[in-house]
């Protein structure tokens, strides 16, 4: 788990929310400092402390773990992965191979292929 990335992603969340550290914290039932830490990726977190976090953020722990830019509805995931299941193997490669060369969206060549 990249937990820089991680702590970026609560950061923002918090900034959305118009929310302090000290307040976060006091919410998640954390100190300070360690909120600090969790949002420099400095510490691992736990996962009780994630969901706290999210829950006092108003979002789910998913949505934490995912980078925010790159979310993708689940209904849109279900539909997509519904027609590329539908695809060849090799037309699954020749579309993640448009898809990477016009850098539409990174998606990961394993993730593809998994279907």
């Amino acid at each position: 788990m990249d937990y820089e990335k991680l702590g970026d992603n609560i950061r923002n969340y918090r900034e959305q929310q118009g929310f302090t550290q000290e307040k976060l914290a006091e919410l998640s039932n954390i100190s300070e400092k360690h909120l600090s830490k969790i949002e420099r990726g400095k510490i691992n977190i736990k996962i009780d402390t994630l969901v706290n976090i999210a829950d006092a953020l108003g979002t789910s722990v998913d949505k934490l773990l995912l980078d925010a830019s790159s979310y993708v509805e689940p209904d849109y995931i279900s539909q997509i992965t519904y027609h590329l299941s539908k695809l060849s193997r090799k037309d699954q490669e020749r579309l993640l191979w448009h898809l990477e060369q016009n850098n539409v969206f990174e998606i990961k060549k394993k993730a593809l292929l998994k279907l």
